[in-house]
């Protein structure tokens, strides 16, 4: 048995509280364990562990050469990553949870075509509008697009979402459009679903907001049945740019109240532990940065 070995037995010694716990974890005789930390004492020359007839305790120097030593083997650790990550090509498995309307139209193609550039990649997106639980769904990365809820989770911000007031010119024939945001009560609006009990849409101008209450004709939680209904002409809406800026582009709606600005919300990536990011997620990372900064490159503020 070599001395990483025995240093792995004493930690899961530690870790599960006793040498019976121990040895069934790592699938071995509890004298094969004991002789494994008898050894790494006996080369140390100290005692790593208090025996007692119910539990086993960390000496004080035992305790010392397990935070010195989990140090060390994450510094292994590093090593072996930084290693591997050398090689042209992206191994092993990435599992990605994404919004649904926002993947299809800024990142479908690009994952796929970055997914076809290294075939040894097991590459997983999920189409997921809710804030999935990563450690239960064993999911690597998450993109989330608005303000984030406090957890333990490492958030990196990789641009923002502007909003639009938009209509199409088929519910516009015939009224009058807006030119204030308190004329938005006159007008049939589709919301997304919120958990708040009334719907409000905040503008800003000159450095002034209004923030005005309306009255949901069409409310849905999907983002594509949201831009659906509005091109229908079911109502105003507010929509974010991934699903305004084309059809404002090609004339199928039209912009409302350019004078006034909605709040832009944060696009980000959370992911669990920053210190042991795999290459794969990095990349990731570093591809959905580039896609959405590209975006918002190419279409001027409006």
């Amino acid at each position: 048995m070599s001395r990483l070995d025995e240093i792995g037995a004493f930690f899961a010694v530690v870790e599960h509280g006793g040498f019976s716990a121990a040895a069934r974890a790592l699938g071995m005789s509890q004298p094969a364990l004991s002789r494994a930390v008898d050894r790494l004492e006996a080369r140390l020359g100290v005692r790593l562990l208090q025996r007692s007839t119910r539990r086993v305790h960390l000496t004080e120097i035992g305790a010392t050469f397990a935070a010195d030593a989990r140090r060390a083997l994450g510094a292994l650790e590093d090593a072996e990553r930084a290693a591997s990550d050398t090689g042209t090509s992206l191994r092993g498995a990435l599992r990605v949870s994404a919004p649904s309307a926002f993947t299809r139209v800024r990142l479908a193609l690009p994952t796929a075509e970055w997914s076809a550039r290294h075939p040894e990649l097991q590459f997983e997106l999920l189409l997921q509008d809710r804030f999935v639980d990563l450690s239960a769904e064993r999911v690597d990365l998450a993109v989330r697009i608005g303000q984030l809820r406090s957890s333990s989770l490492v958030a990196r911000r990789v641009g923002t979402a502007r909003h639009r007031l938009c209509a199409a010119p088929s519910y516009l024939r015939g009224r009058s459009s807006p030119h204030t945001p308190a004329m938005l009560a006159q007008h049939a609006t589709v919301v997304m679903r919120t958990d708040a009990p009334r719907v409000h849409w905040p503008f800003e101008r000159d450095g002034r907001r209004e923030a005005v209450v309306v009255q949901p004709a069409f409310v849905t939680n999907d983002g594509w049945t949201l831009l659906a209904a509005t091109l229908s002409g079911r109502g105003v809406a507010v929509l974010p740019d991934y699903l305004a800026d084309e059809p404002l582009a090609d004339g199928r709606l039209v912009l409302l109240l350019p004078e006034y600005s909605l709040p832009a919300v944060p696009i980000s990536v959370v992911f669990p532990d920053a210190r042991h990011l795999k290459r794969s997620a990095r990349e990731f990372i570093q591809l959905l940065t580039a896609v959405v900064g590209a975006a918002a490159a190419a279409v001027p503020a409006r």
